[in-house]
């Protein structure tokens, strides 16, 4: 098939401060969509581009570790053990060339081998290497006019004002200790929106602990920057979570492709280092018992809440990506029924054609085009990129920072081994956006939407709301007597902002002082209230005791967290004088 069209469009935008005069910039865009004839897939077994040549992914029956049967099968089938996939147990296996579809069958047939699959390819999103990023705002000659939030290029993001992301930035924008995995093509990890964000991460390209984005194609840094770049910090964009942690899972090379048993080792990093997002940007077309397996113990081991595109194969392959099949298969793991997968919306809240559909679509957000969030240029670190097709993987993107604000508001979610508050499961959460999105399409749950676009406004005000603070009890220490000066401290609230609580001091203890949650600028959270004691208003040295009460304010609230009682020590000392007499005579 020819090529059937060429768009070529201008971004123009205008960029002021106070009253001075519109100063523009032109960022020029060009796409090129090539559609081509595309044959037939086998429907007995996968095409050999569509798996890893010479690997095989085995699991043998029995407990995990029974190396002496695995042995056997090993020498059996001329196989080379190539590692061990730590979430699922089985193994990766190194076969000779051109014969992996026949000791395929031969192990399937195996009464020793529980499953055998081919290690199949997993892919990013579309290759956008041709088209132009948006100038740094390091060329702009002047600051820019601030905005809600104040970011350079904020004008330009549709997609946080069509899920009502900046209506829930007043009452929070991330917690500081929620970490969402991106498992990607790695991310620049030095970019200013990511700043002192970024948590031990994995490559397993390379297999090493410096998961960095190569190449010059950025899809793991852009969908970070849409889930979680810092906002109103006058740079770039800003994210729809702006503190949350940042764990880079590297599972796919610098031309986007992959296999699922990177997949499963990414899951399993994300999984056992404490994760409470993971957002998988890939996809793959083929169903696999040890990829459900893996997810199936994610599920069963954390409360980590697991993100995928559904893919974005709609219309089948094109010249940008080829490794669509012509079926509208479903993609994986986002079909997998743990998985949250997500299709794409655009500007008007039309479903995206390039999206995948049916079953595997659990809910939809914008991924349509002309999108803009973080990348690199010829200035490493530090760039922005408007990306100009639709895609279900910036549509995922945005869906995990979205959960990342749920559970910032409804406390952090359980894992093995955690001393923690049992707070929302994934089943909570999923339960949340399906009640709380926009319904389009047919009524109810539909093969295009899912249940809805995404409402971030409204997944927050059915997110029962908890107060967590960084500080247990707070302690004074001051000589008796003292001056007039007062002494305090900062009670912090790292995930919510003033307008979520309020707090009460102690009225029998005088030497106490409370002042009503603020926010530290330039973000609305975390908040904190000052709390003081004044030494004047005891009468004798000793030790004194009162209790804070902070309240949450929101109409829907953890019951367990209405009113939180903070315990406050005030222990004032006498300083003795010592006399010094110098030695009189020998």
């Amino acid at each position: 098939m020819e090529r059937i069209w060429v768009l070529t469009k201008s971004l123009f935008f205008a960029i002021k401060k106070g009253m001075s005069k519109l100063r523009c910039l032109i960022a020029s865009l060009v796409l090129v969509l090539a559609l081509s004839p595309v044959t037939s897939l086998e429907a007995a077994a996968p095409p050999p581009s569509d798996f890893v040549p010479g690997r095989l992914v085995v699991k043998v029956k029995g407990a995990e570790g029974n190396h002496l049967q695995a042995e056997t099968l090993w020498a059996r089938y001329d196989l080379t053990p190539l590692r061990r996939l730590s979430l699922t147990g089985a193994s990766l296996v190194s076969v000779p060339l051109g014969q992996e579809l026949e000791i395929l069958a031969h192990l399937r047939q195996d009464t020793s081998v529980e499953y055998a699959e081919p290690d199949y390819h997993i892919y990013g999103p579309a290759n956008t290497q041709r088209y132009t990023p948006l100038p740094l705002e390091a060329n702009l000659q002047e600051p820019v006019q601030p905005v809600e939030p104040n970011d350079y290029f904020y004008f330009l993001q549709w997609a946080p004002l069509k899920i009502g992301a900046q209506q829930v930035w007043p009452y929070t924008t991330g917690g500081q200790d929620i970490v969402v995995a991106i498992l990607s093509t790695g991310i620049l990890p030095l970019h200013n929106e990511f700043r002192n964000r970024i948590v031990p991460g994995w490559d397993f390209v390379n297999n090493d602990d410096n998961p960095v984005e190569e190449g010059i194609r950025y899809p793991g840094t852009f969908q970070a920057g849409l889930a979680l770049a810092r906002g109103n910090n006058l740079d770039g964009i800003a994210g729809v979570s702006w503190n949350s942690g940042i764990m880079p899972v590297r599972i796919l090379d610098e031309n986007g492709e992959g296999s699922y048993s990177t997949l499963v080792e990414g899951l399993y990093y994300a999984a056992v280092n404490g994760a409470h997002v993971i957002l998988v940007s890939a996809a793959g077309y083929h169903e696999s018992q040890d990829l459900d397996v893996a997810i199936a113990r994610v599920r069963a081991r954390t409360d980590a809440v697991i993100i995928a595109p559904v893919g974005d194969c709609g219309r089948g392959p094109s010249p940008d990506y080829p490794a669509c099949p012509p079926d509208n298969a479903p993609a994986y793991p986002a079909a997998n029924q743990n998985v949250i997968g997500v299709s794409a919306t655009g500007v008007d809240d039309r479903w995206q054609d390039i999206s995948g559909s049916g079953h595997q679509v659990k809910i939809s957000a914008p991924g349509g085009a002309n999108i803009v969030s973080t990348w690199g240029n010829e200035r490493p670190y530090y760039g922005y990129y408007l990306w100009p097709t639709s895609s279900t993987f910036n549509a995922a993107a945005h869906m995990a920072g979205v959960v990342s604000l749920i559970y910032a508001v409804g406390g952090k979610p359980w894992y093995a081994g955690c001393n923690c508050l049992p707070t929302l499961s994934p089943l909570d959460i999923e339960g949340i956006l399906r009640r709380s999105s926009t319904d389009l399409g047919e009524p109810g749950w539909d093969p295009h939407y899912g249940w809805g676009r995404i409402d971030a406004l409204k997944a927050i005000m059915q997110t029962p709301h908890r107060l967590s603070f960084a500080e247990k009890d707070l302690a004074f220490t001051a000589d008796f007597p003292s001056s007039d000066e007062k002494i305090c401290r900062l009670l912090h609230n790292p995930y919510t902002s003033a307008s979520t609580w309020g707090i009460q001091s102690d009225p029998t203890a005088k030497w106490l002082s409370v002042e009503q949650p603020d926010n530290a600028p330039p973000s609305p959270s975390p908040s904190w209230s000052r709390v003081c004691v004044s030494p004047k208003f005891v009468k004798a040295p000793g030790a004194y005791t009162a209790t804070l009460v902070a309240t949450n304010l929101m109409p829907l609230r953890d019951e367990r967290q209405t009113e939180v009682h903070i315990p406050v020590k005030f222990v004032a000392i006498t300083r003795r004088a010592s006399l010094y007499l110098p030695w009189i005579g020998k």
